[in-house]
C-alpha cells in the first residue's frame, strides 16, 4: 500500500505544480488586490524585535599599556547595531608599571553601553598570559550564562570596524558555533584560513593539534565551554605558567569538543581585528627554546574527546490519565551513538507533582539505559497551558545548556526512532513543525487553510509532498532553535491569549525572519484524545488573534509558494481527494479478498 500511496502523492503534486505555474489565473480581480496587500506598509505588529537578555562577555587581558587598552576599549564602544543587548567587558591586567588607576576605570565604567569587571595581579612579579587567560575564563564561566560568548580581545588590539560585533553576531546565530575565529589585519594574516582538512571530523587520526595553524583573531566560543577547562591546562607539567602558546590549550579543546559541525571561520568575507605586533609580543620577548617548547608541550597533550549529545524533550500535562505510558513512549526511544535524552514535563497541575515524580522514577528505572535518560517533573505553580513550555524553556536555558527543543503532546506517542529522527532534522534560526497551516494572502479565516491536509498522523505524512513551509506551525511534536526562547517578545503575550501559545511562537518566529518547516513524522495518538479538539471553544479567539498578527503575512520567513486560487486548482483538489479515497477504499476491499483466499485455499 506504502509505495503505491507514495506514487499517488507524486502525481497529484506534478498535477498541482502544473496546475500553479502552467495556467493563467482566472482572477485577475483577486491577483490585483493580492499585489496591494505585498505593497502595503506592514503593522507595528510585524516589526521584528532583537531584545533578549544576552550579553556578549570581553576577556580582555592587558599588561603595561594603558594607552593601547583605552584605544581598544574605544573600538568596542564605538560599535552599532550588536545584536547583544548588553556587553561586558573583563580586563585582566598582569603587574607592570604602568597599570589603570581607580579614575581612569571610573572613567570606562561611565560609558552606558558597556558593563566592565576589572582584575589584576597587584605584583610584586608578573605571571604572564596564560595565568591572565585563566584568571579571566574563570570569572567569567562564573558569571555568563551556558548559552552566552565569549569573545577574546587582547589589550593592545583593537576590531577593525564599528559593525564588526554586529557581523559576528549574525554569524554565530547563523551557524551557532561553538567556537569560531576570523582574520585578522597585520603580521601573520596570511595564516588565518578554515580548518585544514574540512571533510574530516576533527576525532579523525588527524588531530586537530598536528593541523597547520590557521585559527586567528578574533576567537569565540560559548561559554559553557569553560567550565570544561583546569588550571593545569596553562601550566607546564612542572606547575610553572606557560609563556607563549597560552591559546592552544583552550584553542584546540573547544574544537576537539565541538567537532567540525559546530564549528565556523567567520573571516571569509573580511578581517574583523587589528592585530598588533610590537617589541612587547611573545615572539620577541622570549627566546626560541621557549617557544617551541610550549608549543610541543601543548601539541601533543591528550585530545579532548567530543562529549554527548543531549537531546531536550519539553512537554506538559495536566489531568489526563495516559501520563505513564506517554512517558514510557519517550522512555523507548532507540538513541544515536553518544547521545542522551532530557525529558523535562511542565507539570501544570500541582496537585499531582507526587505522583508523576514517582511514575518519572519507575520508568526511568525500567529503561533501556537508564543512563542515556532522565525524567524531570517540574512543578509550574500555576496552569499556564501550553505556554509552559516556553516559560520553563527559558528557565533551563538560565542553568544548562540547551542548543534545540524538542515539543511533544502528552497525546502524541513517538515510536522507537521518533526522536532520533527529529533531532536529526534540527536547524539553526528554523522551526520545524508536524503539524502546520499554509492561507492564500486573500484568506481573513483561520480556520480556512489552504491548502487543507489530513491532520491524523497515520495519513498525513503521505499527502502533499510538495507542501515544505508553513506560515504557522504547531508546537506538538516540533523541533526549534533555542535561541527563540531568548526574545523578550514571547514573554509578551496578553493573557487573553495565553491558550494561543502556538500562534503567537509562529509570529515571532516569522517576524524575526526565520523560517517554519514542515517534519515528515509518524507517530501514534491516544486513542481517547484523537478525536477531541479545541474548535468549539477557541474558535472565535482564534480568529481574533489571527488578525492580531497579520494573519501571518509578516516577515521574510514565512513567504510560502504562491498557490493557485482559481477554478483549476480546486478541480485538482477535488480530484486529489476522489482518487485518494478510492485508492484507500479498494486497497482494503483487495486486502479483505486476500484474507478471504488464504482462508479457502487453507480449507
Amino acid at each position: 500500500m506504502m509505495p503505491a500511496l507514495v506514487f499517488l502523492n507524486f502525481l497529484l503534486a506534478s498535477i498541482h505544480i502544473y496546475v500553479s505555474h502552467g495556467i493563467p489565473h482566472t482572477s485577475m480581480n483577486l491577483r490585483a488586490n493580492q499585489n496591494l496587500l505585498l505593497h502595503k506598509k506592514e503593522p507595528d505588529i510585524c516589526k521584528p524585535s532583537n531584545a533578549t537578555d544576552e550579553t556578549l562577555w570581553i576577556a580582555m587581558p592587558a599588561w603595561n599599556e594603558t594607552n593601547a587598552l583605552k584605544t581598544c576599549i574605544e573600538s568596542i564602544s564605538a560599535q552599532v547595531n550588536t545584536g547583544f543587548q548588553n556587553i561586558h567587558i573583563v580586563v585582566f591586567e598582569d603587574y607592570s608599571v604602568d597599570m589603570l588607576t581607580k579614575s581612569q576605570k571610573d572613567a570606562f565604567e561611565k560609558d552606558p553601553k558597556l558593563q566592565f569587571s576589572f582584575l589584576s595581579n597587584e605584583g610584586p612579579e608578573k605571571h604572564g598570559s596564560a595565568y591572565g587567560k585563566w584568571k579571566l575564563f574563570e570569572y567569567i564561566r562564573e558569571h555568563a550564562k551556558p548559552y552566552e560568548y565569549t569573545l577574546i580581545v587582547d589589550g593592545d588590539d583593537q576590531v577593525a570596524h564599528i559593525d564588526t560585533i554586529g557581523y559576528i553576531y549574525k554569524r554565530l546565530k547563523e551557524s551557532k558555533a561553538w567556537f569560531a575565529w576570523g582574520r585578522h589585519n597585520g603580521k601573520y594574516s596570511e595564516q588565518c584560513k578554515p580548518l585544514q582538512w574540512p571533510k574530516m571530523r576533527l576525532s579523525s587520526s588527524k588531530s586537530i593539534r598536528n593541523a597547520i595553524w590557521s585559527f586567528c583573531h578574533p576567537r569565540m566560543f560559548r561559554s559553557h565551554l569553560l567550565h570544561s577547562l583546569s588550571m593545569s591546562e596553562f601550566q607546564r607539567d612542572n606547575g610553572e605558567w606557560l609563556q607563549k602558546a597560552t591559546d592552544r590549550p583552550f584553542i584546540f579543546k573547544f574544537m576537539e569538543m565541538a567537532g567540525q559541525d559546530r564549528i565556523e571561520y567567520i573571516g571569509d568575507q573580511r578581517a574583523l581585528y587589528n592585530y598588533t605586533f610590537d617589541s612587547r609580543n611573545g615572539l620577541k620577548v622570549f627566546k626560541k627554546e621557549v617557544i617551541q617548547g610550549d608549543k610541543e608541550l601543548v601539541n601533543h597533550r591528550p585530545s579532548a574527546p567530543r562529549p554527548k549529545d543531549v537531546i531536550h524533550v519539553i512537554s506538559c500535562v495536566y489531568d489526563r490519565q495516559n501520563t505513564k505510558e506517554f512517558f514510557e513512549k519517550l522512555a523507548s526511544s532507540v538513541l544515536p551513538k553518544n547521545h542522551e535524552m532530557k525529558i523535562h514535563i511542565c507539570n501544570n497541575n500541582a496537585g499531582r507533582q507526587k505522583e508523576l515524580t514517582r511514575t518519572a522514577a519507575e520508568v526511568s528505572q525500567k529503561a533501556k539505559d537508564p543512563n542515556k535518560l532522565s525524567i524531570d517533573i517540574v512543578d509550574m505553580k500555576k496552569n499556564h497551558g501550553g505556554y509552559s513550555r516556553f516559560l520553563l524553556a527559558k528557565q533551563l536555558m538560565e542553568k544548562e545548556f540547551l542548543e534545540y527543543v524538542i515539543m511533544i503532546d502528552d497525546d502524541q506517542y513517538v515510536h522507537p526512532d521518533t526522536i532520533a529522527d527529529i533531532y536529526s532534522k534540527r536547524e539553526p534560526q528554523t522551526y520545524k513543525a508536524w503539524f502546520g497551516k499554509t492561507w492564500r494572502k486573500h484568506d481573513r479565516d483561520y480556520w480556512s487553510a489552504f491548502p487543507s491536509i489530513i491532520s491524523r498522523p497515520w495519513i498525513r505524512s503521505f499527502l502533499r509532498w510538495d507542501v515544505t513551509r508553513y506560515q504557522y506551525g504547531g508546537t506538538g511534536m516540533s523541533i526549534i532553535d533555542a535561541n527563540i526562547f531568548l526574545f523578550k517578545l514571547l514573554y509578551d503575550l496578553d493573557e487573553k491569549y495565553g491558550r494561543l501559545e502556538d500562534m503567537w511562537l509562529s509570529h515571532i518566529v516569522n517576524i524575526q525572519g526565520w523560517k517554519i518547516s514542515r517534519l515528515f513524522l509518524y507517530f501514534d495518538e491516544y486513542a481517547k484524545e484523537a478525536d477531541s479538539g479545541q474548535y468549539p471553544t477557541l474558535k472565535e479567539l482564534k480568529n481574533e488573534f489571527f488578525a492580531k498578527v497579520n494573519y501571518f503575512q509578516c516577515g521574510t520567513g514565512n513567504k510560502v509558494s504562491d498557490i493557485t486560487e482559481g477554478i483549476w486548482a480546486k478541480q485538482v483538489y477535488a480530484l486529489y481527494f476522489i482518487l485518494l479515497v478510492l485508492f484507500l477504499f479498494g486497497s482494503r476491499h483487495c486486502s479483505k479478498k486476500r484474507h478471504r483466499f488464504k482462508g479457502l485455499k487453507k480449507n
